[in-house]
């Protein structure tokens, strides 16, 4: 049998490959306690060339509006529809709420037209806002 050879620790280790050099050294020491990122290998582009064939598209740029809220008092807004500065004008529709109060107050006996005491007062009703100018509805508060 024989034996492994010994490890002479005299010898130097191979040249690197062609092409290779060694990574930049960093400009700055890491702060203690973190692991310092490894840099990108040579060679690499830092951002990718255009596609030969495709058009270059510009960037899309989004513009978005504040989201109105609408209670139960008149809003100043501008109108989706006439682009009017407007103060909405304010309707009440029956909604769920009015249904189900009605509902509770038939179920708790109070029959003899208590019941209908919810359609009567605004305070249980939704809130339609329209626009004066060109009568399109802007929107809707519903009662919770």
């Amino acid at each position: 049998m024989s034996e492994p050879a010994p490890v002479n620790s005299s010898k130097q280790s191979p040249p690197p490959p062609p092409g290779y050099s060694p990574p930049p050294q960093a400009a700055y020491s890491p702060s203690p306690g973190y692991p310092q990122s490894p840099a990108p290998p040579p060679g690499y582009p830092q951002s990718l060339p255009p596609q030969p064939g495709y058009p270059q598209t510009p960037p899309v740029i989004m513009v978005t509006h504040p989201v109105q809220v609408f209670y139960d008092l008149p809003v100043r807004t501008v109108c989706p529809f006439c682009q009017a500065e407007v103060v909405t004008v304010t309707t009440y529709k029956t909604g769920l709420i009015t249904w189900v109060l009605s509902l509770t107050i038939c179920l708790l006996g109070c029959v003899f037209g208590c019941c209908l005491i919810p359609f009567f007062y605004d305070s249980t009703k939704d809130v339609v806002h329209t626009c004066p100018r060109c009568n399109q509805k802007i929107g809707k508060w519903s009662r919770r």
